[in-house]
């Protein structure tokens, strides 16, 4: 559920994304990215980063006047699926207490009705009740805790620690009798590396008696190093090289085979790298200068080269842990990797990735369309099949368009929104005051919205806020979406059921703020 941070006030700049906190402190128990924050009372905006305890920075501009000692609300966790109106309502109540002002008071257990005024609430820190105060008397609205949420999974086993202080020495137990022989264990595995080095100023080659050692390669002129075949060295062969001499030192492998897919591989003074055989070819699992972790770890993640978009795009293949894919093919599968191999991708164009409930699982559970720029993350499960573990979110502003049965004579006013896009998922926020609502009649509509294509009525939620200067509209409104349209409504509760707001319920001053979740 949202929940509400006002400590302090804050100063804006009118067309700069930063908010200056005057007051208090925040941190990442109050304040996350991806959390709503009103200004002012009616300038809406969505924390984008958090730069440090009193400065944060918001995904659109500040539209306002430029000022200091600003009041704010910032809804933690309000971009969340599946907000409940109710929630909504009681942020609305809380905007219209910055204009009014309202304040909200906390305590331990249910509050007294000599405290506070009308209109204002209360929150029971000891069990997450709040109360509203209405004609001098307290009256519980809701529980802000929600229901518990299903356990983690167990996470991963942490680095050993270091070891303890040896204890004192106990006292010498009695000797206990000899126990029987136990049988012969298994021979042990031969080690791979030693620390035996040998100095080559010579051409060489490479046998399965040097495995375990550390060549040192070191001439003024060019020097090669040859290898038997790598069925002779056998598949749990390894050895380090290292060129010391000015000349080149060339890796080359026998006959037809290769070494990181190469004919032959040359490493300047220096340079060093660890080489093993997997039976067939020769690979390299070490390159540096300097042959440290920094080193193996840099040369794993650095971004390879970029991929073409096919029905299959073998990630297997990518000769960094960083791709570009680029083109616009249908994917439909990733290539054969390794269980446990993570590519990070990064597309370049509008193409669609097929869900597979086994061999593409996306998070969404249905097809994803992508655009430039976009940032995925999968982990390869082996066997051909792969799952996505992240992605980037994309921020985008739009103009909502307004009317009354499709027509908008004369109508007036400032329309603003702004909008996330995370997958298929879509949250937006749009703004509408009114100057004139112009001749037009009929059913309001809100349209306008570039994301809102196809949306999956069977995943939305949407709520309505700040509402004011409508007209006969008693018990509020609520915002509503239906198939084959692109647009959203508004309508009012009834004894009945519900009715569409027509140009009657509105003024030539209206104002209201919408929100709404849906999933494409």
């Amino acid at each position: 559920m949202a929940e509400i941070y006002s400590a302090g006030t804050v100063d804006a700049v009118n067309g700069s994304k930063t908010l200056v906190l005057d007051g208090g402190a925040w941190t990442n128990l109050v304040v996350r990215s991806g959390d709503m924050v009103v200004v002012a009372g009616d300038h809406i905006n969505f924390v984008e980063t958090v730069t440090d305890t009193t400065n944060l920075e918001m995904a659109i501009a500040f539209d306002g006047t430029t000022a200091s000692d600003l009041d704010y609300a910032i809804l933690h966790g309000s971009y969340e699926w599946g907000l409940h109106r109710t929630q909504n309502e009681l942020v609305a109540q809380y905007i219209q207490g910055l204009e009014n002002p309202v304040r909200i008071l906390t305590g331990s257990g249910a509050p007294d009705n000599g405290d506070g005024d009308d209109n204002g609430l209360y929150i029971d820190t000891g069990n997450g009740n709040m109360y509203l105060k209405t004609d001098g008397v307290w009256g519980l609205e809701l529980n802000l805790k929600g229901p518990q949420g299903d356990q983690g999974d167990v996470g991963d086993v942490g680095p050993q620690g270091d070891p303890g202080a040896d204890g004192s020495d106990g006292l010498n137990g009695a000797d206990g009798n000899d126990g029987a022989d136990g049988a012969d264990g298994a021979d042990g595995l031969n080690g791979l590396l030693s620390a035996a080095q040998t100095v080559k100023t010579a051409d060489y080659t490479i046998v399965f008696g040097d495995k375990g050692k550390t060549l040192i390669a070191n001439k003024a002129t060019a020097i090669s190093f040859d290898f038997a075949t790598a069925a002779i060295l056998t598949s749990d062969f390894m050895l380090i090289v290292k060129n010391e001499g000015v000349g080149t030192l060339t890796l080359d492998p026998n006959g037809a085979e290769t070494i990181d897919g190469a004919s032959s591989l040359d490493l300047a003074q220096g340079n060093s790298l660890i080489i093993y055989s997997d039976g067939t070819n020769l690979r390299t699992a070490l390159a540096g200068g300097v042959a440290t972790g920094v080193a193996a770890y840099d040369a794993l993640v650095t971004k390879g080269a970029n991929i073409a978009s096919a029905t299959t795009t073998d990630l297997s293949t990518a000769t960094g842990d960083f791709v570009d894919v680029t083109g616009t093919t249908t994917i439909t599968g990733l290539g054969t990797a390794d269980a446990g191999v993570t590519r990070t991708v990064r597309f370049t164009g509008i193409l669609t990735l097929t869900y597979n409930a086994t061999s593409l699982i996306l998070y969404s559970g249905k097809d994803i369309t992508t655009y430039n720029g976009l940032v995925m993350e999968f982990r390869s499960l082996g066997s051909g099949n792969w799952v996505e573990v992240s992605q980037t979110p994309a921020y985008f502003t739009f103009t909502p368009a307004p009317s009354f049965g499709g027509g908008s004579v004369g109508l007036a006013g400032t329309f603003t929104g702004f909008g996330r896009k995370l997958g298929n998922f879509v949250t937006l926020w749009a703004r509408c005051i009114l100057t004139s609502k112009g001749s037009s009649t009929g059913s309001f509509a809100f349209g306008g919205f570039g994301e809102i294509a196809s949306p999956d009525l069977a995943y939305w939620a949407g709520s309505s806020t700040k509402l004011s200067n409508f007209v006969s509209l008693v018990a509020g409104a609520n915002v509503y979406m239906t198939g084959g349209e692109n647009v959203v409504r508004l309508e009012a509760p009834t004894t009945a059921g519900s009715t569409d707001l027509t140009h009657v319920n509105f003024s030539d001053t209206t104002e209201f703020s919408i929100e709404i979740s849906y999933r494409v």
